[in-house]
This record gives C-alpha cells, sequence and structure tokens, in this order.
C-alpha cells in the first residue's frame, strides 16, 4: 500500500513525497525494508529515541509526535499528540483489513478467557473454519507459533498476524482481548463477528482505578462488532446484565444481537455432572438441548463451556462441532493443571493461574469438590500490581482452604515480605490461625506437598503456566508444575517424575 492511502483522512501532517509501504511496526528491533516506523510514547522507552536505528534497518517512512528529530532523511508523518490512536486503523489499512476476510472472535473478562477462547478456536475448526489463536498461552495457528509475551499484542503484531494467518489458510481467530488492550487500543481498527464478555472481578486496579474504567474498558469491545455482529454475555454475573441492558439500548435499531448464557440466559449447561475425570451434560438453547463430555474439571469451567457454547449459537455453528471440541479440550497448561494424575499418588496436586480472590475461590471450591481430604493453599500476589486484591485474596485462602501457605508471586521491584504483610491482613480478617508463611516460593511448595496427608490436596495459584519468577528487574527461571513434580519425587518416590 502507498503512504499517502494508508494516511487518507487520518489526523496527520502527511509529507509530500510517497512511498510504498510492506507492513508497519511500533517496535524498531523488528523493522524491515519497507516498513513504517510508528514511534510511541512507552512505559519506559521512547519511540523517538529509535527512530535512526529503525531508517537503518529500512524503514520507508516514520511516524511521530512534533518534529522530525535531526538527521533522519526519510519521509516524517507528523502528529500533535502520541501517535497510539492511529495505530490500529493504519495496520488494519496496510495489511489490507485481514480481520474482515475471517470470523474474528474476541473473549474478555477477568476469568475464563484462555480456556473459553480456546475452547472456541476448537469449535471453529471442527465446523470447517480453521482457527488461529491469540491470548496468554501464545499466538498460533496450526503448527505455527508466533512470537510475543503479552496476552493481547499491540495493534501492528496483530494485523501483522492477522494477515499470516490468513496466508497459511486461517479462516477464523480466537483471541483473548484484555481490558489493556482495549484500553490502550491495541484491537483498534479490528472488527468482531462475536464478543464474549465472561465475568468481571477485581483485577488491574493499578491501571484502571477501579471497577468503573475497568467495566468500561471491557465494554469498547462491544463497539468494534462487524455489522451483524453477536454480543454474547453472561448473565450469572452482575456486570454482564449491566451490559446486556445497555447493549439492547445502544444496539435498537441495527442488527447487532444478543446472546446471553448463564442462569435463565439463552444457552445454559443442564444436569451438569462434575468428577477428577471431568464434566458431562446437556447444553440447552431455545428448547433444544444436546448432551457432551469434557475432559475438564472444575465448576468454573461449566461456565466457560457455556460461554464456549452461547458463541457457537450465535455464530451458527454445527451442534456436533460443539460436542466434538468439548470432547477433544484437554484441560490448559497451568489452568487447574493436575500434575501426576497419571500416577498412583496418594495426594492430588494442582497447579492454576489464580491471581485473583475470584478465581483463586473458584480454583479452592473445585479442588473441595474433589477430593475429600485436608486442602493446601499455596499462593502469593505480584508486585507492582493492584495491591487492594492482596487482603482479598488472603480473605479467601484463609476462608476456604484447610492450610492456607502465603509465598512470593512475582514480586517485581517490591519488598517480597511486604507483599506478604498485606496478604496477611487478609489472613488474619478471615480468623484462619492455621496458615503458614515462606517467602521462598520453591521451599513453599515442598513444604506443603510434604505436609499434606493422603486424600488430600495442594493448590499452587498465581502462575500458572509461566516459566519464570521476576524478582527485581529479573526474571529467574522457576516453573511451579517442575517444581511440584520435584516434591512429588522426593516425598514419593522417583515414579513421580513418570
Amino acid at each position: 500500500m502507498q503512504l499517502l492511502e494508508a494516511l487518507r483522512d487520518l489526523p496527520v501532517s502527511a509529507p509530500a513525497q510517497d512511498v510504498d509501504l510492506r507492513g508497519v511496526t511500533h517496535d524498531s528491533r523488528q523493522v524491515g525494508p519497507g516498513d513504517l516506523f510508528v514511534a510511541l510514547a512507552g512505559a519506559q522507552h521512547h519511540g523517538r529515541n529509535h527512530v535512526l536505528q529503525a531508517a537503518r534497518r529500512g524503514a520507508a517512512a516514520v511516524l511521530g509526535e512534533g518534529e522530525s528529530p535531526a538527521g533522519l532523511t526519510l519521509p516524517w508523518v507528523a502528529t500533535k499528540e502520541d501517535p497510539r490512536p492511529l495505530l490500529g486503523e493504519l495496520s488494519a489499512r496496510v495489511y489490507g483489513h485481514p480481520d474482515r476476510e475471517m470470523i474474528l472472535v474476541g473473549v474478555t473478562g477477568t476469568n475464563g478467557k484462555t480456556t473459553t477462547s480456546r475452547l472456541l478456536a476448537r469449535i471453529l475448526s471442527e465446523a470447517g473454519r480453521p482457527a488461529g489463536l491469540v491470548g496468554s498461552l501464545g499466538y498460533c495457528f496450526r503448527q505455527h507459533r508466533f512470537p510475543g509475551e503479552r496476552t493481547t499484542p499491540e495493534a501492528s503484531d496483530l494485523f501483522r498476524m492477522f494477515r499470516a494467518m490468513r496466508a497459511e489458510g486461517a479462516e477464523s481467530v480466537a483471541v483473548e482481548v484484555s481490558s489493556h488492550a482495549l484500553e490502550l487500543g491495541r484491537v483498534s481498527g479490528a472488527s468482531f463477528d462475536a464478543g464474549v464478555f465472561t465475568n468481571l472481578t477485581r483485577d488491574h486496579f493499578d491501571f484502571h482505578g477501579g471497577f468503573d474504567s475497568y467495566y468500561g474498558a471491557k465494554k469498547r469491545l462491544f463497539g468494534q462488532l462487524k455489522p451483524g455482529g453477536r454480543a454474547v454475555i453472561n448473565v450469572g454475573d452482575p456486570y454482564g446484565r449491566s451490559l446486556v441492558s445497555e447493549l439492547r439500548n445502544e444496539f435498537s435499531g441495527s442488527d447487532r444481537k444478543i446472546t446471553t448464557f448463564g442462569p435463565r440466559g439463552d444457552v445454559s449447561i443442564a444436569d451438569a455432572q462434575l468428577t477428577s475425570e471431568g464434566i458431562c451434560g446437556r447444553v440447552t438453547s431455545g428448547g433444544q438441548s444436546f448432551a457432551f463430555e469434557s475432559p475438564l474439571i472444575g465448576r468454573f469451567n461449566v461456565e466457560n463451556l457455556e460461554a464456549a457454547a452461547a458463541a457457537a449459537v450465535a455464530l451458527g455453528l454445527p451442534t456436533a462441532a460443539v460436542q466434538q471440541a468439548f470432547a477433544a479440550q484437554e484441560p490448559l497448561a497451568g489452568r487447574l493443571e493436575p500434575v501426576g494424575r497419571e500416577l498412583d499418588l496418594p495426594i492430588s496436586v494442582f497447579v492454576d493461574f489464580a491471581h485473583t480472590d475470584q478465581a483463586l475461590a473458584a480454583a479452592l471450591n473445585t479442588v473441595r469438590e474433589l477430593v475429600a481430604g485436608p486442602i493446601l493453599a499455596v499462593f502469593g500476589c505480584g508486585g507492582d500490581r493492584d495491591p487492594g486484591k492482596r487482603a482479598l485474596m488472603g480473605k479467601v485462602a484463609g476462608e476456604l482452604a484447610d492450610i492456607p501457605v502465603v509465598t512470593s508471586d512475582n514480586p517485581r521491584t517490591e519488598d517480597p515480605l511486604e507483599i506478604i504483610a498485606a496478604v496477611e491482613q487478609g489472613l488474619k480478617a478471615s480468623g484462619s490461625t492455621s496458615y503458614r508463611i515462606f517467602p521462598d516460593r520453591r521451599e513453599a511448595i515442598r513444604r506443603a506437598i510434604a505436609a499434606t496427608p493422603p486424600g488430600g490436596a495442594v493448590l499452587i495459584a498465581g502462575k500458572g503456566d509461566e516459566d519464570v519468577q521476576k524478582i527485581g528487574g529479573e526474571s529467574l527461571p522457576f516453573s511451579d508444575r517442575q517444581e511440584a513434580l520435584g516434591a512429588l519425587e522426593e516425598y514419593f518416590g522417583s515414579e513421580a517424575r513418570g
């Protein structure tokens, strides 16, 4: 695409010189010949400081705030403010709007995004619409994995990835859409066939400040639906019910529709039976129902299955595709993942990503349904993140775990002991007298496994599938799953490694 065509009608001062564009990037290290480099103001670095590096790597033009930096000979596209709000639309144009060539489904909410999006990608693929995935467990289509770290990548990376997936045969993509992504415009320019709202509980208040702003960010997804798009909303959640009420007014007179799920929703799950081997039940919709079986475990996964089934109904996908996908989707890494389930062990161990009070409560209640013995919960809270949830998580653990074991999560630049002290306030408020504190996470996991009697369980919460622990400015190798396996080997013999 030509530069001037990509800039058409955007609030910029376009250069007189036109050039061919191959792509768009906000990262000077990723610039290739023919790319438009967009110099964003980052949290730690400003793109203006890397303009000359981008030029040396072959950038065709640069878009940035204010005057052109000294020494730059490339076409300079000037903006009056940080160009971040323009990145999405620019990327969509340069990459030819690949979102319009595929079924695009966005999943937002505090909890359940990863599992719901995985289920949806399987349903779409079973329905003959090969699906890509974008989310916290990575970005992929078939065997091709794309680089990236965030739940939802920046718009330039996202649209480049959409175009690559489409070129490889993708006909749909399921995207986890975080509140940060919505607030910062990472999905701006994208239009969705369906948006799914799972739930809203306290999280990321360090960024959003409160529930109103957090909810407002999530709601933005539903303003980006395509004509005829579907909003799929959990009416078992109070914010979901508010969202339905607001969108009914906003969708009035349009061809956008709402499909609800949960209690008294358009789609729900009836007769759910939960065991340590999975879930079975019936999906009901419009007076009809069909049976399903799933190896996912836990009551909270009933809600994730409902969300995926409701999105499938809203998109008109066949029942058989839903049944096949539900049966095939194994528990995800770090999402109430059983460790050593294939072995003959006297205790159960689960690794879960739960890092909010509601998610921790859901995980503990699920484990309570699966085991007869006492539950030890190893958990902590991340540093440089919402400090208000620390006492809340401590209170939940004190109320629902037999022995809460408080440890470090990813302390980042904060003092781990200060984070633990805040968690302990919630434990004291719960009335728990059985809790233990081991700041070293490795020690906490090993002590919990050693102390669990036959028939009991250990829930290791907070980090899920992460393979590093962030301490200070370092990312040190650390896997909850591998640490648990090591402790099981130590206390129950070498066969614990399988």
